[in-house]
């Protein structure tokens, strides 16, 4: 398979989605062994870890300090340690994670499939809060301050969220 989005470099490390996961009909991955996220030194382009999610990686990742977080097509959301690679915690969703996942104050603000966005504990991947609205969702939240705008495949309209409690504040028709 082929990289899902454009590397994303931090410090040393360039971090990549090789989009490697179960195949279109959701059976097998092509090949089982290559990963479906890895890191490489930026200086030598040597391999320093793999990750591998039981569902194919579609989006972009977020990183901090402490963790790089991806949503999957398995309907689980990761944090990965960014140095070692090891699985920090995973979170359950009702559906695929195509859209990027955002980072807002401690949380992880997630669009699934399921028609929900998510907000998840950055520490520990405990939910926060749910909202759902009348589409699914492949497109990740924009954020300004409090609040987040959502824009849910084949809909007409975009949602606004407050990030705080998930609250919906607003729709505007398009």
């Amino acid at each position: 398979n082929m990289a899902a989005c454009s590397p994303v470099v931090v410090d040393d490390f360039v971090f990549v989605v090789t989009a490697n996961g179960v195949d279109e009909n959701h059976i097998n991955i092509p090949p089982p062994q290559a990963p479906s996220f890895i890191a490489l030194s930026k200086e030598s382009g040597k391999l320093l870890w793999k990750y591998q999610a039981e569902g194919k990686l579609i989006g972009r990742v977020a990183i901090d300090e402490r963790a790089i977080y991806f949503g999957a097509g398995d309907g689980y959301v990761y944090s990965v340690d960014t140095s070692t690679g090891l699985l920090k915690w995973r979170s359950r969703t009702g559906a695929a994670i195509e859209a990027s996942p955002v980072l807002v104050a401690e949380k992880v603000l997630v669009a699934s499939f399921d028609n929900f966005v998510y907000a998840l504990s950055r520490t520990h991947g405990d939910r926060i809060w749910k909202r759902r609205l009348e589409n699914r969702i492949a497109a990740a939240p924009i954020v300004e301050g409090d609040a987040c705008l959502v824009a849910p495949l084949r809909g007409d309209y975009v949602a606004v969220l407050l990030n705080s409690g998930g609250r919906r504040v607003n729709s505007f028709r398009l």
